[in-house]
């Protein structure tokens, strides 16, 4: 009994350093990928349980582009493909929204039923194309979803991305090791993209 709460002192440890974080995530390109397919789902409207439905499809399709991609290591549910019982979003969600890229602090299932009940709110942000658009819960600097991204992905990260993920992780947590790691990447086989 003495040993009782002894793990907590590893796990604050670990979120003052990397907050957000956690051994599920392997792969940051998730960072991007699930807020696309929140997105995508949300601006549609569907009734929370169809919209959770619908989200679970995008990540089965996800894995399958991102195999078509020619990746093989990191991508969750390799193996199980629609038979996988924790998608990737339950391992992103949180840092999601610690990193800002999800304004709500909601659960999934919740995010949506606030979509869907209509609690968007109006955005004071513009979005590409010149207009406001509905609040999902999400931030409005979010770039576009690439079209072809349910078809063939990769985890390599675009610099722009980086930069996007960088500065939500130096805005969110400025004191943590994390913040002071991110900047210091490095483009992979010299790509310069």
């Amino acid at each position: 009994m003495a040993w009782r709460g002894i793990g907590t002192i590893p796990d604050r440890v670990a979120n003052e350093l990397f907050p957000g974080t956690s051994v599920l995530q392997t792969r940051v390109r998730y960072l991007r990928f699930i807020p696309w397919l929140v997105r995508d789902v949300a601006s549609h409207h569907y009734p929370g349980d169809q919209a959770l439905t619908r989200l679970r499809s995008h990540e089965v399709k996800l894995i399958d582009s991102l195999l078509a991609g020619g990746e093989t290591r990191g991508v969750i549910g390799r193996q199980a493909r629609a038979k996988l019982k924790s998608m990737p979003s339950n391992a992103y969600w949180a840092g999601m929204h610690r990193f800002g890229i999800r304004t709500w602090d909601l659960s999934i299932a919740e995010h949506y039923r606030a979509v869907a009940g209509h609690l968007a709110r109006p955005t004071k942000e513009v979005g590409d194309d010149g207009q406001s658009g509905p609040d999902l819960g999400l931030d409005p600097a979010l770039p576009a979803m690439p079209a072809d991204l349910l078809e063939f992905a990769g985890f390599d990260l675009r610099l722009d991305e980086a930069g996007y993920l960088q500065g939500g992780m130096a805005q969110s947590c400025p004191r943590a090791r994390l913040a002071g790691l991110a900047p210091q990447g490095t483009p992979a086989d010299g790509d310069s993209t």
